[in-house]
């Protein structure tokens, strides 16, 4: 819906919503509340099947352990006074890096880190990517059919 020149979005949630960060939505009021707003590397569709989002593509290699992901070229953040002219910039594949990361992050506790448990680890630092800005990869520690 449109407010003088604005899109508002409306939401009939009786449930209350205690945050609108994806990496800490631990409800199903906040989980469909982010699904709107924010996109993914890949999503479902109706019947529960995945398709691509800002990944336009990907491949699953090594027996079913790394999974790169080809990012979309035309998806952009919305413009914000923090960018460059208040301009929102393109999404690269390392802001997927630093979103995983800060997800894994042990003093931050996402009620979504568990599926990163299949990710492999070097050290402290889980095995994500970005070559370059197109190509984001995630290395697992053994197959994880679910992962997607």
């Amino acid at each position: 819906m449109r407010n003088k020149g604005n899109v508002v979005f409306y939401i009939n949630e009786s449930n209350g919503l205690s945050s609108l960060d994806p990496a800490f939505a631990k409800d199903l009021a906040n989980l469909n509340v982010c699904n709107q707003i924010f996109n993914g590397l890949v999503q479902l569709d109706s019947n529960l099947k995945v398709i691509p989002s800002i990944a336009k593509s990907w491949t699953i290699t090594d027996q079913g352990k790394i999974y790169t992901f080809s990012l979309r070229k035309d998806v952009r953040f919305h413009d914000h006074p923090v960018f460059k002219e208040g301009l929102g910039r393109r999404v690269v594949a390392s802001d997927f890096q630093f979103s995983f990361n800060r997800i894994v992050d042990s003093t931050s506790v996402s009620p979504g880190s568990w599926v990163f448990n299949y990710v492999k680890k070097e050290g402290e630092n889980y095995a994500f990517y970005a070559p370059n800005d197109s190509t984001f990869i995630i290395e697992l520690k053994e197959a994880f059919a679910p992962f997607l």
